[in-house]
């Protein structure tokens, strides 16, 4: 007996069934996976470092609202390969990419006037430094 299938339902893998879904949730598994970051603290800062392949310096984007530092990014990209002699419009391959990344930080024990940022090998690293509790200083005022 000869069934017809979609193309879509051909596979019944359950495991696949699941990476299904989180790809048309999620969108796709690159917005999932991408930039990953990690946080550390030290007494005087906090160090962020965010991996984002793929992105320029000029992409990158970081934005302090209040309490909240927005890093976002958007990159671009598209290949053209045309055909040669008098036919210039006839597309033999043509690919487009986008990619895009939004994500927003809590600050409010940051001092974000003195946030200093850094993009090498495509790793963003903050520092951000905490905010100095200072005590007032004693001393005693003299009667005149």
């Amino acid at each position: 007996m000869f069934v017809m299938t979609p193309f879509e339902h051909r596979n019944q893998d359950i495991f696949q069934a699941f990476n299904d879904f989180e790809n048309r949730f999620f969108g796709g598994t690159a917005a999932v996976n991408a930039c990953k970051t990690d946080i550390q603290e030290n007494d005087q800062a906090y160090l962020l470092e965010a991996e984002m392949p793929g992105f320029s310096k000029d992409e990158i984007h970081l934005d302090v609202d209040g309490d909240y530092l927005t890093i976002s990014a958007e990159h671009t990209t598209e290949n053209n390969s045309e055909g040669d002699g008098e036919n210039k419009n006839t597309y033999i391959r043509r690919e487009r990419s986008y990619a895009a990344y939004k994500r927003s930080f809590n600050i409010a024990n940051v001092d974000a006037d003195h946030i200093e940022a850094a993009y090498d090998n495509g790793i963003l690293k903050l520092t951000l430094p905490k905010w100095m509790v200072t005590t007032p200083a004693v001393r005693r005022i003299e009667i005149q």
